[in-house]
């Protein structure tokens, strides 16, 4: 294995132990408004990423990609069912795929 690869794993796994054992150690204490407000944000911000991603890597599907999230989005916003949204998403993406052989 190589020794950058090794570094790389160790330091994601001290980084990812350290913030559980954080949020354990806080226990019953009250989180600052401020910070709640802002944590409220960070799923907003990791699907932003998600989507961003998904769409600058297309690899010639983004009319299907950008199809899919349009679809998924109206029925997320329309009927607040996010199974729904993510069989339509997939469902739509799919069937252009097919359709434009891509």
């Amino acid at each position: 294995m190589d020794s950058t690869y090794v570094a790389a794993l160790a330091l994601s796994v001290g980084i990812t132990y350290a913030t559980r054992i954080g949020g354990l150690l806080l226990g019953a204490r009250e989180i600052p408004p401020y910070v709640d407000r802002v944590l409220g944000y960070v799923p907003l911000g990791a699907f932003t990423a998600i989507v961003v991603l998904g769409l600058t890597d297309a690899g010639g599907q983004l009319s299907a990609r950008i199809a899919a999230m349009v679809a998924a989005g109206l029925i997320a916003w329309r009927l607040s069912i996010l199974w729904m949204a993510l069989v339509v998403g997939f469902v739509v993406f799919t069937a252009l795929r097919l359709m434009l052989g891509s």
